[in-house]
């Protein structure tokens, strides 16, 4: 089975430049400051970039949507469990592709992460995996396909906004602001609001 030294580091990062039209691809903080369309986004892919050891971020209409993190060692699922909370909880990009010397996995922003593997085995969040040869040959199209929505609707089950990093905060928001406004405690809604603001 070909693993990520049969397609060498850097290739396989630059092959992410031949994005179709309206992606751009930057593979250093340095390169995606120089966009200043992208000036809003550089505080938090700045702190993505260093939390998930990055090595690319690719924008679609100049919204970061495909995280790139290539590692020159085997990550192990638990490793990958923590590396997907992170990018959950980070809440910008869609897509976490993590490359490691066995596998391409892809994983998504809008599954909640668990401590356990899913009823059928995989992580919480994982997508898909294949190899590394198999994932540059199918790079293009993978990012058309990002880029279309199509990926999004074929993997549907992957990407439910309810699950959410911000649907999950709101939803905790609603729940106190419940239970601060419940009789026991006696809140009016707009002080429960301001506390809560």
């Amino acid at each position: 089975m070909p693993n990520a030294t049969a397609i060498d580091r850097k290739t396989l990062i630059n092959a992410h430049r031949d994005a179709p039209e309206g992606m751009m691809f930057y593979a250093s903080i340095g390169e995606l400051r120089k966009d200043n369309s992208l000036a809003p986004y550089w505080l938090a892919v700045n702190r993505a970039w260093r939390a998930l050891s990055l090595n690319g971020v690719l924008c679609v209409e100049g919204v970061p949507t495909l995280y790139l993190s290539v590692r020159n060692k085997r990550v192990s699922a638990e490793e990958a469990a923590k590396l997907h909370c992170s990018f959950w909880n980070h809440g910008l990009a869609t897509v976490f592709v993590l490359v490691d010397t066995t596998q391409v996995r892809i994983f998504s922003a809008t599954a909640k992460p668990e401590q356990t593997k899913s009823n059928d085995g995989q992580l919480a969040g994982l997508v898909e995996t294949m190899d590394s040869t198999r994932y540059a040959l199918q790079l293009h199209s993978f990012l058309l396909q990002l880029g279309t929505g199509a990926y999004y609707r074929s993997h549907g089950q992957k990407f439910d906004p309810d699950s959410a990093v911000d649907a999950f905060l709101i939803n905790n928001l609603r729940t106190l602001r419940n239970e601060l406004i419940d009789p026991k405690c006696g809140l009016p809604v707009e002080t429960a609001h301001v506390f809560l603001a």
